[in-house]
């Protein structure tokens, strides 16, 4: 059954920035600044995954059809290999925070996650 037009706006970009600053005040009345810094990081390292991800995947699906610069693909390479290591960096960046900055971090993974789930069915509709 494809998703109605609601469904589809609320998996948008503007929706998703406005959940991310909604989720991230949240987090700091409820948690204080270390749960509002865990879920703000969270939401940057894993959203760069993402979308790395994403391009990574594109670029490789369309390797055969075109010419590329050289420039591009050398940058997707570096960022690929770069994501992880930032994403670790940030995983111990909170964890020495300590206090509720790995519980507004570990919600802001799971936050990232839920949404991309809810993404991709929606963009399954089409």
């Amino acid at each position: 059954m494809p998703a109605n037009k609601g469904v589809r706006k609320l998996f948008s970009l503007k929706s998703a920035m406005a959940c991310s600053t909604i989720c991230v005040l949240v987090s700091l009345a409820v948690g204080g600044p270390k749960a509002s810094a865990g879920m703000a990081l969270a939401l940057f390292s894993v959203s760069i995954n993402i979308v790395v991800l994403a391009k990574i995947t594109a670029f490789l699906a369309d390797l055969e059809h075109s010419d590329r610069p050289i420039w591009p693909t050398l940058f997707l390479v570096a960022a690929l290999f770069v994501k992880l290591p930032l994403f670790v960096f940030f995983v111990f960046l909170v964890y020495r925070m300590g206090g509720t900055a790995l519980s507004g971090f570990g919600t802001g993974i799971l936050l990232v996650y839920c949404a991309l789930v809810g993404w991709s069915l929606v963009k399954g509709d089409n």
